[in-house]
């Protein structure tokens, strides 16, 4: 029983310690992104676009731009592995 007790007690040490690392990787890439947010896109008409300026604009359905704005912001996220 008591053996038993000790593997399961590790197992859930484990799993906390996964959940922690998992946690940590998030805050990483959150901070990550908000360096990135001001990251140029796309230039349009020789203004740089940010990332955060794209999802503006797509959010607030700016048709002529979205689409390559949120290609580039595609790219953004592949390369950065979000």
């Amino acid at each position: 029983g008591r053996e038993e007790a000790a593997i399961g007690i590790d197992s859930k040490i484990d799993e906390v310690k996964e959940e922690i690392r998992h946690v940590k990787e998030i805050n990483i890439k959150v901070d990550d992104v908000e360096e990135e947010i001001n990251a140029p896109v796309d230039r349009l008409n020789n203004n740089v676009v940010t990332i955060g300026e794209a999802i503006m604009k797509a959010q607030n359905g700016d048709k002529e731009h979205s689409p390559r704005l949120l290609r580039g912001l595609a790219e953004v996220c592949k390369s950065r592995g979000c």
